[in-house]
């Protein structure tokens, strides 16, 4: 009997321990949650993780004033606009107005900053003839607020105008608000620009003079 009892007490404590070391091994459903949340955070935030950015927009500029330029911040590989010392060059500033459809950000605004140029001393290889330098700075809306943050450089090129001017722009990515909090990433900008008239130091700020049509492409990650 008293042999019995020691096997019976040994049995539950054999019984107990198993029950306590499978609890131990079992995943904690909400910590499982996390681990995987996190994985997937650094997947996200790695360095390669960059997707396709493609947008489309309509758009109209507005004239805002002649005056002096202003170095947009940039990478270094842009081109170095501005000269040493002396007086700085003047072009025409613009304000761009215009609402499309954009990957990660759905119906989408966006308002451009930007100035134009005939003064850059180095137009590209394939430009000859009429042509224009620029820089801006560009914010996107998306659809439910956020807003993307860009700036760019880029040229016009003015050979034949018959159509629209052609206008391809370098870009990159440098944060914005919401989910696009630290954004990078690079774009090209591609369009056809047709002004309506030439605008003059007299033109009334904020009238419209040209509409255009752009497509986006590029990469981003955030």
């Amino acid at each position: 009997m008293r042999n019995l009892k020691h096997v019976l007490v040994f049995g539950l404590a054999l019984m107990i321990f198993a029950g306590c070391s499978k609890e131990e091994i079992q995943p904690d459903p909400l910590n499982t949650a996390d681990d995987v949340y996190l994985k997937a955070a650094k997947v996200k935030n790695g360095p390669d993780h960059f997707v396709p950015f493609k947008a489309s927009f309509e758009l109209v500029a507005s004239f805002d004033h002649f005056g002096p330029l202003y170095q947009i911040d940039h990478q270094t590989d842009w081109p170095d606009f501005l000269p040493g010392p002396g007086p700085l060059p003047g072009g025409m500033h613009i304000t761009i107005k215009g609402n499309g459809k954009a990957t990660h950000l759905g119906k989408t605004g966006l308002e451009i900053v930007q100035w134009w140029t005939r003064l850059h001393p180095s137009p590209p290889p394939a430009v000859t003839g009429y042509w224009s330098y620029g820089q801006g700075s560009t914010t996107f809306f998306a659809s439910n607020g956020d807003e993307l943050w860009a700036t760019y450089w880029g040229w016009a090129d003015h050979q034949d105008d018959t159509d629209g001017t052609e206008i391809k722009t370098h870009g990159i990515f440098t944060g914005g608000t919401g989910r696009f909090e630290g954004a990078t990433g690079t774009f090209l900008w591609e369009g056809l620009f047709k002004k309506d008239f030439m605008p003059t130091p007299a033109t009334p700020v904020g009238t419209e003079f040209g509409a255009g049509e752009v497509i986006v492409t590029g990469t981003i990650k955030y």
